[in-house]
């Protein structure tokens, strides 16, 4: 009879260690949750930082945007991940080529400086093509590395 009385309370034991522990699991996934809750402007603030797979496609759609709305024409030649400069994680490589008037591509190049992503030009080449010609205009390459992208 004690032996059997001893393991029903070991058993009562564990059982009390596994409720405890379940309860302070639950806990602290509450305060978690209320934290998020609390900080939920500032995780989105933060979050809104960063391009992820799921948002590449209107990142691009943002860099097209400000090249319509610098008067510039752009066209997204390369889209590709890699290795950051620093080797500190991915980084997104974008090509895109521009056509437009000089101030219209110095405007569109300002516009990209002033995003709020961390960035870094690789590449970046401008030139002027037909000037024999009297019909020409203005060319560029550029090649932006987007340090802010996690996979």
């Amino acid at each position: 009879f004690y032996l059997s009385l001893r393991k029903v309370l070991s058993e009562l034991d564990t059982v009390q260690n596994e409720t405890r522990e379940a309860v302070y699991r639950l806990e602290k996934l509450k305060s978690m949750n209320q934290f998020m809750e609390t900080h939920r402007e500032d995780t989105e603030r933060i979050n809104a930082q960063f391009v992820t797979k799921k948002t590449v496609v209107q990142f691009i759609d943002m860099l097209e945007s400000l090249g319509r709305q610098s008067g510039v024409v752009t066209q997204i030649k390369q889209i590709s991940s890699g290795d950051s400069s620093g080797g500190t994680g991915k980084a997104l490589l974008v090509g895109i080529e521009l056509r437009g008037e000089f101030p219209d591509l110095f405007r569109y190049i300002e516009l990209i400086e002033h995003l709020s992503y961390r960035l870094s030009v690789s590449h970046f080449n401008l030139g002027y093509v037909g000037l024999s010609t009297g019909k020409g205009g203005w060319f560029g390459d550029i090649s932006l590395r987007l340090l802010s992208y996690e996979e």
